[in-house]
């Protein structure tokens, strides 16, 4: 058992600096018993976490510009400690472009995808979120499960704006292999490791395949428990240079990248 395990079991936070790259606020489909921010920022003082980007929940659909007024609150509530993604909603190309300048002239550090609206990646509507991302190299957050089609689409983005960070959700969540040989493919990509399941030894395999320097950390709170998303870092056998880059140490060159701001 390791320090920082055995700091866990105590109750006490593990002294590391760490960064959560895919947080959310808002409601799912299910119960979650305080939705408040400051049930997320509470959890953070408890493990020690720095800041944490996030996007509304209704990333998923076409109220993501409610959600995105949300999260621009909650940066202005807890400067430094919430990071906003913008969430994008392909409403029209020119619409799409206002919004994102919009709010990203409102201090949000990076985009977010997610295709639960049914609509791909790589539509027209899209192309103009993809655009500013690359210039002005900041991130871009996919929601993916490892399907081909979901991550040739990435893959095609990732091509395209080799500038712009592109950051894939729930890594390993199917066909690990198939993350791998993307990694391989763009060097602009990064890992998210945010997993509901975390089977033993995924992020030590990924870290071995294609280095921690390609991986970043997430919790997917406040629909999971960031408590349990750090565990499998933990508890992973790497190395600490290996953990510290996963934890917060590749998360701050690509917001320092963007010219986001932590006040930690």
């Amino acid at each position: 058992m390791n320090q920082f395990v055995e700091k866990a079991l105590a109750g006490l936070p593990p002294g590391l600096d760490i960064i959560d790259m895919h947080a959310h606020v808002g409601c799912f489909s299910y119960t979650v018993p305080d939705r408040s921010v400051g049930s997320i920022v509470a959890s953070m003082d408890r493990l020690g976490i720095a800041a944490a980007a996030v996007a509304h929940i209704r990333c998923t659909n076409a109220d993501a510009e409610y959600g995105n007024e949300i999260v621009c609150n909650a940066m202005q509530e807890y400067p430094g400690r919430i990071l906003g993604y913008v969430g994008v909603f392909p409403y029209g190309r020119t619409e799409v472009r206002r919004n994102v300048e919009r709010w990203l002239g409102e201090g949000f550090s990076g985009l977010k995808f997610h295709d639960m609206n049914g609509i791909p990646y790589n539509h027209p509507s899209y192309a103009h979120a993809h655009a500013i991302a690359n210039e002005r190299r900041i991130p871009m957050l996919f929601h993916t499960w490892g399907t081909e089609k979901q991550l040739d689409h990435v893959g095609r983005i990732a091509s395209a704006c080799p500038d712009a960070p592109v950051l894939l959700a729930h890594a390993g969540a199917e066909a690990e292999e198939r993350y791998v040989d993307f990694m391989k493919k763009h060097p602009n990509a990064f890992l998210d490791v945010t997993y509901s399941r975390s089977p033993r030894g995924l992020v030590r395999r990924f870290a071995d395949a294609v280095g921690a320097a390609r991986m970043v950390w997430g919790s997917d709170v406040n629909v999971l428990n960031q408590a349990q998303q750090l565990g499998k870092v933990f508890g992973s056998g790497l190395p600490l240079e290996d953990m510290q880059m996963i934890l917060a140490g590749n998360a701050r060159r690509i917001l320092e990248q963007a010219g986001a701001a932590s006040s930690a």
